[in-house]
């Protein structure tokens, strides 16, 4: 909701015109969309439809693409890395940490916001709101 609700005023504060400024909420509504099928279909968390949406809304029509598809990469990358986690017998040590426990026993469950938080990092430096 904070990421969602900063746009609009770093947009005005950064000079951005209002049919630019509904561009992106236009965009990130269409992400917001294709999100919540993906969540019906069981591929994405709740969550996950609607943190995208809000990383889209800051992306605009320029860098959403790159955004999406740098997500997608770098989702790809933390199953992968979690299909090999889930094969191996977790050591000793690891029983006093209840949070790579809960990851281990989750299997089947990408926790996809890194991926869309190494998406949103990738695209950074293209943001239209930084070029102005």
């Amino acid at each position: 909701i904070v990421l969602a609700l900063a746009y609009p005023i770093a947009a005005v504060a950064g000079g951005q015109d209002l049919s630019a400024l509904l561009w992106h909420v236009a965009l990130a509504a269409a992400v917001l969309i294709g999100g919540m099928v993906l969540y019906f279909m069981r591929v994405f968390g709740g969550g996950d439809a609607k943190l995208i949406a809000a990383a889209a809304l800051w992306t605009g029509p320029a860098a959403t693409a790159e955004f999406l598809l740098l997500t997608a990469v770098c989702g790809g990358v933390v199953a992968l890395i979690l299909m090999v986690f889930w094969r191996i017998r977790l050591p000793a040590f690891a029983a006093n940490m209840p949070g790579l426990q809960r990851l281990h026993d989750a299997r089947h469950q990408v926790p996809y916001a890194l991926g869309i938080g190494a998406g949103g990092l990738a695209v950074y430096g293209h943001l239209p709101i930084l070029a102005g």
